[in-house]
């Protein structure tokens, strides 16, 4: 990871971690001349279902790096084998 990919995790991990725990965070990267869907986004895993449900509506629509969040819910078993 890059120091501007680090910087952005730390700091979305910073503001996340007031709706909960986090287990982890993931920021897909390009891989290759191959696309990743994911590229772009952030994938926050919490501990528990409420703290998932208070940061979605915490931080959807607000912005972050000169860009809007869209905060939805997306499956812990897709999270957990990077199906983007």
């Amino acid at each position: 990871m890059t120091n501007t990919c680090l910087e952005i995790k730390e700091d979305v991990e910073e503001e996340c971690a007031k709706y909960g725990k986090i287990l982890s965070i993931k920021v897909p990267r390009p891989s290759g001349a191959r696309s990743n869907p994911g590229v772009g986004k952030i994938y926050v895993k919490y501990e528990d279902s409420a703290s998932t449900q208070k940061a979605i509506k915490a931080l959807a629509g607000r912005a972050f790096s000169g860009r809007t969040v869209v905060a939805t819910h997306f499956s812990e078993e897709l999270f957990d084998v990077d199906a983007w």
